[in-house]
């Protein structure tokens, strides 16, 4: 698609779409749940939708927990805390790549991406 943005953020800290038509899947009963993490949890429940929609093949996101505030439209001390409720749970893993820049592991079963031609 020729309007489809790069994965880079952009000015105003909107999420990317990645490159190359991938598409992402829940497991259904991790779907129910994360439901329920958006009702309990709501800034939790919304950060691991932007994960997943910036995750790879890999289901990994190196990111700055300024720019997923940016994204979130939230301090980063909310985004520190949000991620720990998504460790918490069993949701993601999260390790300290340097300063404020973190790699989350988005579980598999919760969602995976691949190509739409992979189907």
């Amino acid at each position: 698609m020729a309007d489809t943005p790069d994965r880079r953020l952009t000015v105003k800290g909107q999420p990317p779409v990645p490159n190359g038509h991938t598409w992402v899947q829940t497991e259904r009963k991790a779907h129910e749940a994360w439901g329920s993490l958006a009702v309990k949890k709501p800034r939790a429940a919304a950060l691991l939708h932007h994960l997943v929609a910036l995750m790879g093949q890999g289901n990994v996101v190196v990111v700055s927990m300024g720019d997923l505030g940016k994204i979130l439209g939230c301090a980063e001390r909310t985004v520190y805390r949000a991620a720990a409720d998504l460790e918490e749970g069993n949701w993601v893993q999260r390790l300290k790549v340097s300063g404020n820049v973190y790699g989350f592991a988005i579980n598999t079963e919760v969602a995976w991406a691949g190509f739409r031609g992979a189907k």
